[in-house]
């Protein structure tokens, strides 16, 4: 049997030519059309970069921290049931409740640099001045001489 060009390899992959000459391409092959044969050394090395990429997608992968966790949680319930006739006698069952929850971990926060200290046992604050406004704050006339609470807005 005749080697394969890539339109064939690639629908035969199911894939696209493009995206089949892009990995060509990537793994070192020198493809530059749908046209072109690949030989059974070729179709070899690009099985063995496939393989490659896929072995580091999946370490890297791994030593991602998880981001979701799945939490069950098992509920056991008695339950009495009556029995009607003799006696009256009921039975217990034992019901088992099962969820299942997936939890988005957050990152841990970052801990905060620690405050600048004085130097040489000053005691000024290292706060920075506070803003000081172009315009006072506006005072409002008591409603009588006698009010006691002496600067609220009169009605």
């Amino acid at each position: 049997m005749s080697d394969p060009t890539v339109q064939q390899l690639a629908e035969t992959l199911k894939r696209s030519s493009e995206e089949l000459l892009g990995l060509l391409r990537s793994a070192g092959l020198p493809h530059e059309t749908e046209g072109e044969v690949v030989s059974n050394e070729q179709k070899a090395q690009l099985l063995a970069f496939v393989q490659k990429d896929r072995e580091k997608r999946k370490a890297d992968a791994e030593a991602a921290p998880r981001t979701r966790i799945a939490v069950g949680r098992r509920r056991d319930t008695e339950v009495s049931t009556l029995r009607a006739g003799r006696g009256g006698r009921g039975s217990a069952v034992t019901v088992q409740t099962r969820r299942r929850a997936k939890v988005v971990v957050r990152a841990a926060p970052q801990p905060a640099p620690p405050a600048p200290t004085p130097a040489h046992g000053s005691t000024r604050s290292l706060k920075p001045p506070r803003p000081t406004h172009s315009s006072p704050t506006p005072t409002y006339a008591s409603c009588s001489p006698n009010c006691p609470r002496p600067n609220h807005s009169p009605r």
